[in-house]
């Protein structure tokens, strides 16, 4: 079945890096944002499903090139020690609108890129950008205030040394090939595949399943009352929120991969035992064993959360 979420994304993907290398981080975000703006009063004016669809695709075109911009420019702007957390938060916050979003008409969902655009002239440029047109005092200030230490002193001076260095070995190994830089030494082999490994994964790891499917797994488990399935979909997303909010303030304590590790395994076990608990109470009217399957669900959503939207943004960021 053709979908049109998947369609953006698909678009997107590709868009990001030409996009990206061409402007600087804050109007990359103003463009996604203007992107997304234009689709949502095109979907609100929509006749027919076609043009529905359609405008669903630029409303996500918009919004997958902005993952491109704004995790990086948050990245490269944020000290190691608020790194986790921050980009942990940025990406779990997607759980606080869609609980919204689905109550809101199309127009009002123009607010986020609104939003967007009205804070970003108070948003500093990235300090590796910056370098990169030759704007080292700029860069030396960003970096200054963003760590506290105003007037810049030694440590910006040296840190913006360190990022022309860096961008110098690039430009020598990959010369205006920023493509080839994916494959051309071991070290960017290995992030590449880290990176697709990671993106694979995210995407396939179960709790879809249960995301897309909840209706129909209540159904089966006996729980048929509409007002009661969007009363346990409510619940559940401020669950996985909270969960995630605990999760990013985790990640710089357990360690990216401790705690990925430990969300994967709980999900796994969860998996089977909704699998098998279905199989014994989806066609009974055994109360204990419906809402012990719900329970396991949350259990299933709330590991997911602890590790994989925290890291989402974070972790590409990083590698």
């Amino acid at each position: 079945m053709w979908c049109p979420a998947r369609m953006d994304a698909i678009l997107g993907a590709p868009a990001m890096h030409p996009i990206f290398d061409s402007l600087d981080h804050k109007k990359g975000i103003l463009l996604a944002s203007l992107i997304a703006i234009v689709g949502v009063m095109l979907q609100d004016a929509a006749q027919h499903i076609a043009m529905s669809a359609v405008t669903r695709i630029v409303v996500g075109f918009g919004s997958a090139i902005s993952n491109a911009p704004a995790p990086v420019l948050l990245a490269e702007l944020l000290p190691a020690r608020a790194r986790g957390r921050v980009l942990g938060i940025f990406f779990s916050c997607f759980y606080v609108w869609s609980l919204a979003a689905w109550r809101l008409p199309s127009l009002l969902k123009l607010i986020p890129s609104f939003l967007a655009i009205c804070l970003l002239p108070s948003v500093f440029e990235s300090p590796r950008w910056l370098t990169s047109k030759g704007q080292d005092a700029h860069a030396r200030v960003v970096l200054a205030i963003m760590q506290g230490q105003i007037p810049p002193d030694a440590m910006a001076e040296t840190a913006v040394r360190d990022i022309k260095a860096v961008m110098q070995k690039e430009e020598e190994a990959c010369p205006r090939n920023a493509w080839r830089e994916l494959l051309a030494t071991p070290p960017n082999r290995r992030r590449l595949l880290v990176l697709v490994t990671f993106g694979t994964m995210i995407s396939t790891l179960g709790n879809f399943v249960i995301s897309y499917y909840l209706a129909r797994i209540l159904d089966q488990a006996g729980v048929t009352d509409t007002n009661t399935q969007l009363q346990i979909s409510v619940g559940l997303n401020c669950w996985c929120f909270l969960v995630a909010m605990v999760g990013s303030f985790m990640l710089d304590v357990l360690g990216r991969r401790q705690q990925a590790l430990i969300s994967i395994a709980g999900m796994i076990v969860c998996l089977f035992v909704i699998g098998g608990m279905i199989k014994a109470y989806g066609q009974g009217d055994n109360a204990a064993g419906i809402y012990s399957t719900i329970t396991v669900i949350v259990l299933l959503q709330g590991f997911y959360s602890f590790a994989i939207p925290p890291m989402t943004s974070l972790y590409p960021s990083e590698i």
